[in-house]
């Protein structure tokens, strides 16, 4: 039936641009994050009743959800556009792309996490690296205090008096805390 009757018989029938929507349960057989779909299998079809379907509502940027396969998703079918995945009893990830790509937070299967492109590395363990910091400030006021502290024995030399020379800064104060360095807006752990 050419696009001219089917639009002829729907204003008719006075369903012209109107949308009709149908929800149906299926097991995911198989995903495909990279084209943003997955296949599917109707709870009440058979084994050739297997679909493909969008992962959201537009294959672009934006939220994508990877559902996991063997679990059950609810699939919106509507006359004007593909069929696509609106809940998710499972996933295996989730991403959150904006329109020029530049911003990204993604959720891996593996529990991993990444911000943007992830070229910075992992976001530092904040309690360990106040330690560390605080070990190297706490050795070198200690060398400073030895240093100054320091008289050679025994003669001079050309009018040495054999004290050293004090070094001007007496110590690092104050010694780092947690709050110096800590972005309390963004939190991560185990």
């Amino acid at each position: 039936m050419s696009r001219e009757l089917k639009d002829a018989v729907a204003q008719l029938a006075g369903t012209f641009n109107r949308d009709f929507v149908c929800i149906t349960a299926c097991t995911v057989q198989s995903t495909d994050p990279l084209n943003r779909q997955c296949t599917c299998l109707p709870l009440n079809g058979s084994s050739e009743a297997v679909i493909t379907v969008n992962l959201s509502a537009e294959p672009n940027d934006g939220i994508l959800v990877t559902p996991t396969t063997g679990s059950t998703v609810l699939v919106a079918q509507t006359v004007q556009n593909d069929p696509f995945v609106l809940m998710f009893s499972d996933i295996d990830g989730f991403s959150i792309i904006t329109s020029d790509g530049a911003t990204q937070f993604i959720i891996s299967s593996a529990g991993l996490i990444q911000l943007n492109d992830g070229s910075f590395g992992g976001l530092i363990k904040i309690e360990e690296l106040v330690t560390k910091i605080n070990a190297i400030e706490n050795l070198l006021n200690g060398l400073i205090t030895l240093y100054n502290a320091h008289v050679h024995s025994g003669g001079t030399i050309s009018g040495s008096t054999g004290v050293p020379a004090v070094i001007e800064s007496g110590s690092i104060e104050p010694i780092t805390a947690r709050a110096d360095i800590e972005n309390t807006l963004i939190t991560h752990g185990k």
